[in-house]
C-alpha cells in the first residue's frame, strides 16, 4: 500500500509503503516511483521516502518492493497533485 500528501511547487511529498514478502522472505529494498521513473529507495523498515522538488502537475506514484530472491511487486498507482 503506497500514501502520499501534495502541495505547492516546487513541493515535498511525502511517501510510504507498507510491504509484506510471500513466505517471509526479506524485503532487501522499496523504490519509489513517479511516472515509473525510479525517485529513490529505502533499505529498511519503516518505507518512508520525501520526494522534494517535485514540479507542477499530476504525478502517478508507486512502490516497487524488491526481496532478497530478486522477486519484486509493484503498488497501484496513486495519483498526487501539486499545483
Amino acid at each position: 500500500t503506497l500514501q502520499g500528501n501534495s502541495g505547492l511547487a516546487p513541493a515535498a511529498v511525502a511517501l510510504s509503503a507498507d510491504v509484506t514478502s510471500p513466505g517471509n522472505v526479506p524485503i532487501s529494498r522499496v523504490e519509489f516511483l513517479a511516472n515509473g521513473n525510479v525517485l529513490g529507495s529505502v533499505s529498511a523498515a519503516p518505507y518512508r521516502y520525501t520526494w522534494t522538488n517535485a514540479g507542477q502537475g499530476t504525478w502517478y506514484l508507486q512502490a516497487r518492493a524488491v526481496n532478497n530472491q530478486g522477486a519484486t511487486g509493484t503498488s497501484s498507482s496513486i495519483a498526487v497533485t501539486v499545483n
